[in-house]
């Protein structure tokens, strides 16, 4: 079974209380984790480094998209200044990140238009 779970900080107190769950799988925290001390959380952190010379696959999605919208006063299906926002955003990171190999996939039956 495969779990997906986002965190800002799986070194927090508060994450191992929201998913107790994965303290009693991995067999560690047998206590109240509110007991743990900070010095033995900190054992978790790690600094965000990437490899060299190898691909990075990042997949951008929206979060509260339909409330986003709504805000927005967006129109269905394909708002013109949402599809405008969209694209400078993908321009503004693409110039950022000068490495960057843009891809796309699509499936063998897809339509194009």
């Amino acid at each position: 079974m495969v779990k997906t779970v986002h965190s800002e900080n799986i070194a927090s107190r508060s994450f191992w209380n929201d998913y107790s769950y994965l303290c009693k799988e991995l067999g560690c925290f047998e206590q109240n984790v509110n007991n743990i001390k900070h010095e033995y959380l900190k054992l978790f952190r790690s600094e965000n480094k990437l490899l060299p010379f190898t691909w990075i696959l990042i997949r951008i999605d929206g979060s509260h998209f339909h409330r986003f919208s709504k805000v927005h006063g967006f129109e269905k299906p394909n708002d013109e200044q949402a599809l405008k926002l969209m694209n400078a955003s993908a321009v503004a990171v693409l110039e950022e990140f000068n490495d960057i190999d843009l891809r796309m996939e699509l499936m063998m039956n897809t339509a194009l238009f």
